[in-house]
C-alpha cells in the first residue's frame, strides 16, 4: 500500500464521525446544486412545451402572398440554407370521412363527415408536432389519422376503429391512432383532422403542391435577421417571413430562459465549492498539528500532498456521487406534486449533474490540500504551534480589499455600452466575481461585528470577555468564509425564486387568457354587451 493511501485511510478512519458528516455536507451541497439546476430546466422545458403547444415550434415560413397552392419542391432549397434544422411543406384541404360500417344516426342517415385536413410529412412531423393528445399518438405513416374531439364525437369512433375517406375513385382507409386535446367551442368551431400530405393529395388528385413551409432554426439564431438574410432567394409571389413565436418575442424569452438557467447553475456551483472547501477546513489547526507529527517521524511533503489528495477526493468525490441522485429525487416529487403547472414534466439537465460532481470533487481537493500546504510550508516544529499563531490583520484587511475590488469589478461591467455583451458578460463574470467578492468581504465583516458584539455576547454567556473574543478572532477566517458561504447559499434560494416568478410573469404579461367567452351568432348588441 502507497504510504499517502495509507496516511489518508487513518485519517479518514480516524475521525469516522467527522468524516460521515462531511461527506454528508458534500452530499447535501452537490444536492443543492442538481436540484437548482434541475427545477429551472423543468420549469424552462414547461415554458417551451406551452409556447410550443399555443403558438407551435416553427421560426420561420414560406407563404404565398395570397394564399394560393405553391410547388412543395422550393421545400429542397430551403434546407440547404445555413441554420435550418429542419423544413417542411405542409398542406390544408377538405377530406368526406365516413364510418366503415355504415352506421346510421337517429334520424336514418349514414354518419360521414366533412372536415378541415392538416397534411404534414409524417416521417418529418416530429420537430413540428403542436398539439397535445388526449390519448394515443401521431401518425406515422399515410394509413393513419389524428382526430380532434369533435370529429371522434361526430363520427363515433375512437383510437384503433378505421374510417374511410370518401372521394370520387376508390375510398382510402385510415386508422385512427390518436385523439388530439382540443377544447369545443360550439357550432362555429369546424372539425379539424391530422394526416399524411399524400392521403390529402390523392384524394384531391393534385400532387406536389404546399400551402406553407414550415422551418425550424438552430438555437441561439437572431429569426429576423436570418429571414432579411434569405428573403431575397425567395421569388415572388412567395414571402419568407418569421412565425408568430419570432414576431411575439417567444424566441428571444426562450433564449432569456436558458442563460438564467446556466447563470443559477453557476451560482449554484460556487456555492456547493464555498461549502465544501470550507467544510473540509473543519478542525484545520489539528489536521494541521496531525501532518506536522508525519514530518516529525519521516513523512516527505509529497506524500502529505499525496495523503490530503486522497482525503479530498474520498470526501468530495462521495458526497458528489451521492448528491446528485438526492438532487433529482427531490425535483421529482416537487414536479410530481406541481404536474398540474409543469405539463413537461421533470427535465433533467446532464451539465447540472456534471457541475454538481465536478463541483463537489474539486472543492474536496482544494479543501483539503490547504492544510497539507500549509504544514509543507513551514518546519514541522511552526506546524505544531499553529494554533498559537495570531491571525494577522494584514491577510484580513487583504480579503477585504480583494472582496471589494471583484464587486466593483461587476458595477464596471455595467458600464459596458453594447447590451448584449454586457449582458453576457455580467452573467458569465460579473455575476461570479459578485459572489466571489461577497464571501471573500464576510471575513472583515465577522471580524468588525465580533468586535463590536464579542463583549455583549460574553456577558450573556457569562463567560470571560476575552476568552469569546480570543476564539472568535482566531476561528475568523473559518468562521468568516462559513457565514460567507451560508451567504452565497442564500443567494442560490432567492435568485431561483426571482428567475422562476420572472419567467412565469413574462409569460402571462404576453398572453393574456380570459377566463369564459360569450358568443352569439347575430352579434351582440350594446344591451347584451354592457
Amino acid at each position: 500500500m502507497r504510504p499517502s493511501w495509507h496516511i489518508a485511510r487513518h485519517v479518514l478512519s480516524g475521525r469516522r464521525v467527522r468524516t460521515i458528516l462531511l461527506v454528508i455536507a458534500v452530499a447535501m451541497a452537490s444536492a443543492l446544486v442538481t436540484a437548482v439546476a434541475t427545477g429551472m430546466r423543468t420549469v424552462q422545458g414547461s415554458i417551451e412545451h406551452r409556447i410550443s403547444r399555443s403558438i407551435g415550434a416553427v421560426d420561420a415560413r414560406v407563404v404565398h402572398r395570397y394564399g394560393s397552392p405553391f410547388d412543395a419542391e422550393v421545400v429542397e432549397m430551403v434546407r440547404t440554407w445555413p441554420g435550418v434544422v429542419e423544413a417542411s411543406p405542409r398542406v390544408e384541404g377538405a377530406l368526406t370521412l365516413a364510418r366503415t360500417d355504415d352506421r346510421r344516426d337517429e334520424d336514418g342517415r349514414r354518419i360521414r363527415l366533412t372536415v378541415q385536413a392538416r397534411g404534414v410529412e409524417t416521417e418529418r412531423d416530429a420537430v413540428f408536432e403542436q398539439y397535445d393528445l388526449l390519448e394515443g399518438r401521431f401518425p406515422r405513416n399515410q394509413s393513419e389519422v389524428l382526430l380532434d374531439p369533435l370529429t371522434s364525437r361526430r363520427l363515433e369512433a375512437g383510437v384503433g376503429e378505421v374510417i374511410r375517406v370518401e372521394r370520387f375513385g376508390p375510398a382510402i382507409d385510415l386508422e385512427i391512432v390518436g385523439i388530439r386535446d382540443r377544447p369545443e367551442l360550439g357550432a362555429l368551431q369546424k372539425p379539424r383532422v391530422h394526416v399524411d400530405r399524400r392521403v390529402i393529395e390523392e384524394a384531391s388528385g393534385r400532387s406536389g403542391e404546399a400551402s406553407v413551409v414550415s422551418i425550424v432554426l438552430e438555437d441561439g439564431l437572431d429569426v429576423p435577421t436570418w429571414v432579411a438574410t434569405h428573403e431575397a432567394n425567395i421569388e415572388t409571389p412567395l414571402r419568407l417571413e418569421s412565425a408568430e413565436r419570432a414576431r411575439a418575442g417567444y424566441d428571444r424569452q426562450v433564449r432569456a430562459s436558458r442563460v438564467g438557467f446556466r447563470t443559477g447553475t453557476i451560482v449554484a456551483f460556487l456555492a456547493c465549492a464555498f461549502i465544501v472547501a470550507i467544510g473540509m477546513t473543519t478542525a484545520i489547526g489539528e489536521q494541521i498539528r496531525q501532518l506536522a507529527m508525519l514530518r516529525c517521524i519521516g513523512a516527505s511533503r509529497s506524500q502529505l500532498a499525496g495523503s490530503q489528495a486522497c482525503v479530498g477526493l474520498a470526501i468530495g468525490g462521495g458526497g458528489g456521487l451521492l448528491g446528485p441522485p438526492l438532487g433529482v429525487a427531490i425535483s421529482a416529487v416537487l414536479a410530481w406534486w406541481y404536474a398540474d403547472f409543469l405539463p413537461g414534466g421533470l427535465v433533467i439537465p446532464v451539465e447540472g449533474l456534471l457541475l454538481a460532481f465536478l463541483g463537489a470533487t474539486i472543492a474536496g481537493l482544494l479543501g483539503a490540500a490547504w492544510p497539507a500546504w500549509r504544514a509543507a510550508s513551514t518546519t514541522p516544529l511552526e506546524a505544531l504551534a499553529n494554533r498559537a499563531r495570531p491571525v494577522r490583520t494584514t491577510a484580513i484587511l487583504l480579503c477585504g480589499v480583494v472582496g471589494l475590488v471583484l464587486i466593483a469589478f461587476q458595477l464596471l461591467l455595467l458600464a459596458i455600452s453594447d447590451a448584449d455583451l454586457r449582458f453576457n458578460l455580467y452573467a458569465f463574470l460579473g455575476l461570479p466575481a459578485l459572489h466571489v467578492g461577497y464571501f471573500l468581504l464576510a471575513v472583515p465583516v465577522f471580524v468588525a461585528v465580533s468586535r463590536i458584539f464579542g463583549r455583549a455576547l460574553a456577558r450573556l454567556w457569562k463567560l470571560p470577555p476575552s476568552l469569546v473574543t480570543g476564539n472568535l478572532r482566531g476561528g475568523a477566517f473559518r468562521l468568516g468564509l462559513t457565514a460567507g458561504a451560508l451567504m452565497v447559499g442564500l443567494s442560490v434560494l432567492v435568485s431561483t425564486w426571482s428567475n422562476g416568478l420572472a419567467l412565469v410573469d413574462d409569460f402571462g404579461e404576453r398572453v393574456r387568457f380570459a377566463d369564459a367567452f360569450v358568443m352569439k351568432t347575430g352579434g351582440l348588441g350594446e344591451d347584451e354587451q354592457a
